[in-house]
């Protein structure tokens, strides 16, 4: 299924239901679904570049909030496997598989 962000166009796995297309609806993905990466990485279906705006060091993994196109976008990484030395205002990828986001209908209050 792909879905459309802006310009920006994503992959994602078919919900069981999808919310009906004129209701907004949200694309959920934990943060240990995310991947950092120092380059693009042209074989994941979905991959933005972005900018490491904030980190904190966790002992086991490093906690990256990540400024892209879609939004800020919160990315635990593994210390012993990650790909990027997280540093304030690096440029990086962040990248998932269709498989790691949910579909979830968009049930904040509106304004």
């Amino acid at each position: 299924m792909l879905c459309a962000i802006g310009e920006t166009i994503l992959r994602q796995r078919r919900p069981p239901m999808l919310p009906p297309t004129s209701e907004p609806f949200l694309v959920a993905l934990r943060p240990f679904k995310i991947e950092l990466h120092e380059r693009e990485p042209t074989t994941k279906a979905n991959r933005l570049p972005g900018t490491i705006r904030r980190w904190s060091y966790r002992g086991d993994e490093a906690h990256c909030v990540v400024e892209t196109a879609i939004g800020n976008l919160t990315v635990r990484c593994p210390t012993w496997e990650s790909r990027v030395q997280p540093r304030d205002d690096a440029p990086v990828w962040v990248a998932w598989d269709p498989e790691a986001a949910v579909i979830v209908q968009d049930d904040r209050p509106k304004h």
